[in-house]
């Protein structure tokens, strides 16, 4: 004789409502932010390969039921196939449910585009190894990000929000700095190339 027993549960806690495997304890619905489009969200210890133990989808967003009350656990997470450059945030989230208590856990957020690109001074040299800080054009009381170059110029950005403009002020001296907008389409990744700046910069 053979037996087959399945057990779903239906979770709901934070606005959002989730199907998944059994909960018996406490639980976490893992769902992405509206700028993710529907993509599906997994969340498991290991990641790669298909290895999640919950997938977000048709039904709904994914249901972790296997969190243990008054205890500092992680809820590990992902994107599956996510906008080149989208910006997630940390992949993990770190909770100490109660007894039988529910976690919402949004992934992704409006700022979620990354820029890159390579700065240069006067005579088309690099500048290396420079240092500042970026905030949005509109809001200089903003908290600042910080912005840095490496050894050929390079840098790249993260948290920015489409149809936002923003200001890298630079700790040069003299000071300088300059401006770009994210388009209001951007999907993840922008590409700011090369920026000039009348910075003289000196030869190795």
């Amino acid at each position: 004789m053979t037996s087959v027993r399945v057990g779903t549960s239906i979770a709901t806690t934070g606005g959002k409502v989730a199907i998944g495997r059994n909960i018996y304890d406490s639980f976490a619905i893992v769902y992405p932010h509206r700028s993710l489009r529907g993509r599906d969200v997994v969340v498991g210890e290991g990641l790669q390969g298909g290895d999640y133990i919950a997938r977000g989808g048709a039904l709904g967003p994914a249901l972790s039921g296997q969190l243990t009350s008054y205890v500092n656990q992680s809820i590990r997470y992902d994107v599956l196939d996510p906008p080149r450059g989208y910006n997630i945030g940390d992949g993990i989230a770190r909770v100490r449910p109660t007894y039988k208590s529910g976690y919402a856990i949004e992934v992704g957020s409006a700022k979620f585009v990354s820029a890159l690109g390579r700065l240069v001074g006067n005579a088309g040299r690099p500048v290396a190894l420079m240092s500042g800080r970026i905030r949005p054009a509109d809001d200089p009381t903003a908290q600042p990000e910080l912005f840095f170059t490496n050894s050929v110029g390079r840098f790249a950005m993260q948290n920015l929000e489409p149809g936002k403009r923003y200001r890298v002020e630079l700790f040069s001296t003299p000071a300088l700095g300059f401006e770009f907008t994210v388009p209001a389409d951007n999907e993840g990744l922008l590409d700011l190339q090369v920026v000039n700046v009348p910075l003289d910069v000196p030869e190795d």
